[in-house]
């Protein structure tokens, strides 16, 4: 592709995922607590909303209908999945463990 081949010559890092700014709000609000329990040293709510985030990718459980709608540690992560790459649009409290034919864990290996 000629726009990641321009941006490799730039020396532009494209993201693994991008986190929205309502991803953001909701965490700040509703979150709050649990990033202070799981973040790492002197790691922001944005930092802490890409690695958390990247990890529901790699082992939450997807929803077997709602495309895009990911449980993991408690939190249920909602993404875009159609662009270049994943875009955190919400975060919220977690609704429990999902259940259904479709319900799947993507352990990473």
């Amino acid at each position: 592709m000629r726009d990641e081949t321009e941006l490799k010559r730039r020396g532009t890092v494209t993201p693994d995922l991008e986190v929205s700014g309502h991803a953001i709000d909701r965490a700040s609000l509703l979150l709050r607590k649990r990033w202070h329990e799981m973040r790492g040293p002197e790691e922001g709510l944005h930092a802490w909303l890409v690695r958390v985030a990247g990890d529901a990718l790699r082992e939450g459980e997807r929803h077997p209908t709602e495309a895009g709608r990911i449980e993991y540690a408690g939190m249920s992560f909602r993404f875009e999945m159609d662009g270049r790459w994943p875009v955190l649009k919400t975060v919220v409290p977690g609704r429990g463990k999902i259940d259904g034919p479709g319900a799947s864990s993507e352990a990473s290996g």
